[in-house]
């Protein structure tokens, strides 16, 4: 059965649109009414929207090994909402204007692993945070040899101190069950990889 939603882009009126501070990210106050499922129009409402470049998030896989490589590093949003700031993640990066989402995907691999991916198997794309951001996440499973390639990694440029770790395939699971993840994109990524990795190619 196809399900389609009740309205769309059409059944909504942008009555005003601010910004309120521009940096690494930008932050907008809109004024919008948009269509109730009663049909009638929502009085005025106020918004505040994180705006937010698109990004690709990529969970390295060594079919041949039956290895994933996962990531850590320290992140300021997990302060006081997760027991460790220091997260477990896949790869992720994100996308300039007019960039190939492939090639973004290759970029960050080599920039946070030194790894080169010797394929990359499209997963899904997801808005992480509708109520608040318009970013868009799209994910891939990169295929790469992954044996003894531990280390630490990331751009000074950037202030990034990444650490690679390489789990047996098992055992990831074992971490995804035991909560060891706490990213929408890590998640997604290695429930996917449980059901898919026949997918994979050896190299």
């Amino acid at each position: 059965m196809k399900v389609k939603h009740t309205y769309n882009n059409e059944d909504i009126k942008i009555v005003s649109e601010e910004c309120l501070y521009h940096g690494f990210l930008k932050l907008s106050r809109l004024k919008v009414s948009h269509k109730l499922f009663s049909g009638k129009w929502s009085p005025t409402i106020q918004r505040e929207l994180i705006e937010h470049k698109q990004a690709v998030g990529v969970i390295l896989y060594d079919a041949k090994n039956e290895l994933v490589g996962i990531i850590e590093q320290f992140r300021v949003g997990a302060l006081g909402q997760s027991s460790n700031p220091w997260q477990f993640e896949i790869v992720a990066g994100m996308v300039e204007k007019n960039e190939i989402l492939e090639n973004v995907a290759i970029r960050e691999v080599q920039e946070e692993t030194g790894l080169t991916l010797s394929d990359i198997h499209p997963i899904l794309s997801y808005l992480p945070s509708a109520g608040a951001s318009n970013e868009r996440m799209h994910l891939f499973c990169g295929s790469a040899k992954l044996l003894n390639q531990a280390g630490i990694y990331g751009l000074a440029s950037e202030n990034e101190d990444i650490k690679l770790h390489i789990f047996p395939f098992n055992d990831a699971l074992e971490g995804l069950a035991d909560g060891l993840f706490d990213s929408a994109a890590s998640i997604i990524a290695l429930q996917w990889l449980e059901k898919n990795r026949h997918l994979i190619k050896s190299f």
